[in-house]
């Protein structure tokens, strides 16, 4: 069965062999059934053939499906609105408030309707230091996490994004220098005497009987 819950009309429900090639396709209207005949045994994949704004369900690559001599049955796919993340990773070895290309960042979602996870680096895409995860379902509950590289930090690497409502474009990490150890201390280290001062000798005495 086909569900639409992004625009109105039919989609083209494809059949795809283990290489993703897809092998049949039905014209198939919201709430339609779908039927591939002939099917060899083998793993296919069913994905709706998702219009511009749109992805497919379930999310990302469809719905995984096994023949062994006999018929599949029950098999549902959909459309589902789709927006995308774009952020940016500054400071550290860049300088405050400039971009740093080579971050990972990572995104995470662990719902009731969705369960998937993505990892971005950083690059100099319209400038130094964006990263993007393009095409996610619309709903709320993702987390992204940077990864500092060695010598930076950050006091609170995630963030919490809702796409429910449209594209998120505004995401920022504002990475600092880890700071170096204050030096320690200066001098040579005299012999502490057994009140708890430091005591220093320059002869050694020598004690007869």
């Amino acid at each position: 069965m086909f569900t639409n819950n992004c625009g109105d009309g039919s989609v083209w429900v494809e059949l795809r062999n283990s290489d993703n090639v897809p092998i049949d396709s039905k014209s198939t209207p919201d709430g339609g059934t779908f039927t591939f005949d002939d099917v060899d045994d083998g793993d296919y994949t069913v994905v709706p053939y998702a219009p511009a704004g749109c992805g497919p369900t379930p999310y990302p690559g469809g719905a995984p499906v096994t023949v062994e001599g006999a018929d599949v049955l029950g098999v549902a796919v959909g459309t589902v609105t789709v927006y995308s993340i774009w952020g940016v990773v500054t400071g550290c070895a860049a300088g405050e408030g400039n971009g740093l290309n080579g971050v990972r960042v990572d995104l995470d979602i662990d719902t009731d309707d969705l369960d998937y996870s993505a990892t971005n680096t950083t690059k100099d895409i319209e400038q130094d230091g964006q990263f993007f995860f393009q095409y996610l379902p619309a709903t709320d509950g993702y987390t992204l996490t940077v990864t500092p590289p060695e010598g930076c930090q950050i006091a609170d690497p995630t963030i919490e994004v809702d796409l429910s409502e449209g594209d998120v474009s505004d995401v920022s990490f504002a990475l600092e220098t880890v700071p170096s150890p204050p030096p320690g201390p200066s001098g040579s280290l005299g012999f502490l005497g057994p009140f708890g001062s430091v005591a220093s000798f320059g002869s050694m005495a020598s004690f007869g009987s």
